[in-house]
């Protein structure tokens, strides 16, 4: 396939490109949205004219969107995902010096704004990558991702070379990796991380930088002790030892665990992760603006409007897992980007108008 267009293609939500041979990027943007891009193996990205913010793979710039897909060859390889955000060029580049495992992958996503659980957003880079290995196993890589100036945050005296890479991988422990200044290449923007002989676990999750104290150790988590208001310091108690301060205006950035009924009361409240037992309820309301990163477990939301808040519903939406409950007393849009999911309620009046896709 070829790119050859000054205005850009888009790719319109909920489909899939699979490319087995070769993308020729000539000009324009591939704005492939929230869908999921996979390259096979052998299939190769050539640059007609070199990659920059008018000749690149685009995303919606959100952690939950589907990224680039590339299957890898066992052995040693090279890789550039010539990626980028709107007017922001920042592909990431990998050199393998070892992969044992055939069929494995490896997904990458942009993310246009700070990881959610850092302590002071006002020292830490406005952007970070998520990474997604799938069958990979005895990996040894170099990886570098490309960052822009106006992303680096600092305050006082600190400057970027004050700056260390840290990555949270998707382990369930919430403990934040940290590594050194000498991982934070200033001369040319480009953050630096190494693997070595490692598999999935040692590869998923986010990677990011900034000033040392301004990324936690391990990112707060905090389970319901009682029905009550999100914003309520009474509704949680820290976890897994209690006892624990809570923030004022309830977690946020943090990993959550839900077993009661919890009400929203206002607008952008933040979790990295939304954990969901049985017996969970997360009442939206007409709230918006909310980030609920990893949603996991089999509970339910419920909310009188079509919009979900930010997540990655992989899990929630799984057989014998979550439920949406699409409730209130007016007509609204429903699952336009969502194609299937668990359990489904329509309750309360007014129209659910379903979008124009299969589901």
């Amino acid at each position: 396939m070829t790119i050859s267009n000054s205005a850009g293609v888009d790719i319109p939500i909920n489909n899939q490109i699979n490319i087995a041979n070769e993308l020729m990027m000539e000009k324009g943007v591939l704005n492939i949205g929230k869908n999921l891009l996979v390259l096979k193996e052998n299939c190769i990205i050539t640059p007609a004219n070199p990659f920059s913010t008018t000749n690149m793979i685009q995303t919606f710039t959100s952690f939950t969107d589907n990224g680039v897909k590339k299957f890898l060859p066992s052995g040693a390889s090279t890789f550039l995902y010539p990626m980028g955000t709107s007017g922001k060029y920042t592909p990431v580049s990998i050199t393998i010096t070892s992969n044992t495992n055939v069929g494995g992958s490896l997904t990458i996503k942009p993310a246009d704004e700070n990881h959610p659980s850092v302590l002071d957003v006002n020292n830490v880079l406005h952007y970070y990558w998520v990474l997604k290995a799938n069958g990979l196993v005895n990996y040894s890589a170099e990886a570098k991702m490309k960052y822009i100036p106006t992303d680096v945050m600092v305050t006082g005296i600190n400057t970027v070379y004050d700056y260390i890479t840290a990555r949270l991988l998707n382990d369930g422990t919430g403990n934040w990796n940290k590594f050194d200044v000498t991982g934070v290449n200033e001369p040319t923007n480009e953050l630096v991380f190494s693997f070595s002989g490692t598999n999935d676990a040692g590869i998923t999750g986010e990677y990011t930088a900034g000033i040392d104290v301004a990324i936690p150790n391990q990112v707060a988590s905090y389970i319901t002790k009682q029905n009550g208001l999100w914003t309520n310091v009474s509704t949680w108690e820290t976890y897994p030892i209690a006892g624990g301060p809570i923030p004022v205006g309830g977690p946020r950035g943090s990993i959550t665990y839900i077993q009661h009924t919890v009400t929203i009361p206002s607008n952008y409240i933040s979790s990295y992760q939304t954990n969901f037992s049985a017996t969970g309820i997360l009442n939206v309301g007409t709230s918006y603006g909310h980030r609920l990163g990893y949603v996991n477990g089999n509970g339910k939301i419920i909310q009188e409007s079509g919009i979900l808040p930010a997540g990655v519903y992989d899990d929630f939406f799984s057989t014998s897992k979550g439920t949406i409950e699409f409730t209130g007393n007016t007509d609204y849009d429903i699952l336009s980007d969502i194609t299937s999911l668990n359990n489904i309620i329509l309750s309360g009046t007014g129209k659910r108008r379903f979008a124009n896709h299969n589901f």
